[in-house]
């Protein structure tokens, strides 16, 4: 019991790919809170001069409230600056969400972070990883 809950624990983490792109990792549950935590992350990148951002969600455990409604304003953030986004997918409870909405005809979705960054590069970028 004690593992489910530890895998539960919210927690948002980025690294710069180069100087164009961020890569955003998000784990555990995520709700409104979380999720507006998720855009300040995103945000910072952004003003970090990062114009292409990787959101890394095959560790998010539990889907609420607010998350589809954030990426689609990380999506409408991003492209007002001509950025791109691209979201790094591989099984529940993120595909479900993908596949119900919009998300896949809107950004990229990819299975592995190197896919996405292929997807949001301009040259400029490189995978660490």
């Amino acid at each position: 019991m004690e593992a489910t809950q530890a895998s539960d624990v919210f927690s948002v983490d980025s690294d710069d790919l180069g100087e164009t792109v961020s890569l955003v990792v998000v784990r555990g549950s995520v709700s409104l809170a979380e999720t507006r935590a998720l855009e300040g992350a995103v945000l910072e990148s952004v003003l970090r001069g990062r114009r292409a951002v990787i959101l890394d969600l095959r560790r998010v455990t539990r889907v609420g409230a607010g998350l589809l409604g954030g990426i689609l304003r990380i999506r409408r953030g991003l492209t007002g600056v001509d950025g791109k986004l691209a979201l790094v997918v591989d099984g529940p409870p993120i595909d479900a969400l993908v596949e119900a909405s919009v998300l896949g005809a809107l950004v990229s979705v990819a299975t592995t972070p190197e896919e996405a960054l292929a997807c949001v590069a301009d040259g400029s970028a490189r995978w660490n990883g």
